[in-house]
């Protein structure tokens, strides 16, 4: 007898079994990326993130509160759904892949606007692998790293919005952001 737990986890497996084959097939686009193609996209993605206005430190009140996320392992999964900082705040993210070397899988963390994960999600994907699964010059993005390879980690610092509220954060990556996803809660300074 399969208890609830194992029920629920092969529904979670296979609504994303069915999401990649939808993006596969409309997009064209495949999730198997080698680590090849996957550190030539990442090396790709640093050139771009020296231009990346989101990702360079900005002046704000304050020193910076110094924040860490992390992958769940080998799963699809951020290590936590939920960060707090005040409005205006200055941050220092260290982002950490913890999937497995042998895994292949890259991931980034990409702050947006309330209400937009899908719609960044999507113009990732129009991006491309050249652009890290991206779009870095989205009014949608607050910040973002570049895509980190299997193990390593990146620090970026940004500032949090004026205006108090939830802002999510999701990996770019072609069909991550369905369950790699959590919030920023921006409180009143």
């Amino acid at each position: 007898m399969m208890n609830r737990g194992s029920k629920s986890k092969r529904k979670s497996t296979i609504r994303v079994s069915v999401i990649v084959s939808v993006l596969i097939s409309t997009f064209g686009v495949s999730l198997l990326t080698s680590t090849a193609e996957a550190k030539t996209a990442s090396k790709k993605a640093a050139a771009q993130d020296s231009k990346n206005p989101a990702t360079k430190g900005a002046k704000a009140k304050g020193a910076a509160v110094k924040l860490t996320l992390s992958t769940k392992g080998d799963e699809l999964y951020y290590d936590k759904a939920t960060l707090t900082v005040k409005a205006g705040q200055s941050i220092e993210l260290t982002f950490t892949n913890g999937a497995s070397s042998t895994s292949g899988l890259t991931h980034n963390v990409t702050f947006v606007k309330p209400g937009t994960e899908e719609q960044v999600a999507n113009a990732g994907i129009q991006a491309g692998p050249d652009k890290g699964w991206t779009p870095t010059d989205s009014p949608m993005v607050v910040a973002t790293t570049k895509l980190v390879n299997p193990g390593e980690s990146q620090t970026i610092t940004f500032q949090a919005p004026d205006t108090p509220g939830d802002y999510p954060y999701i990996c770019t990556f072609p069909g991550h952001w369905v369950t790699m996803k959590g919030v920023l809660k921006v409180t009143k300074g």
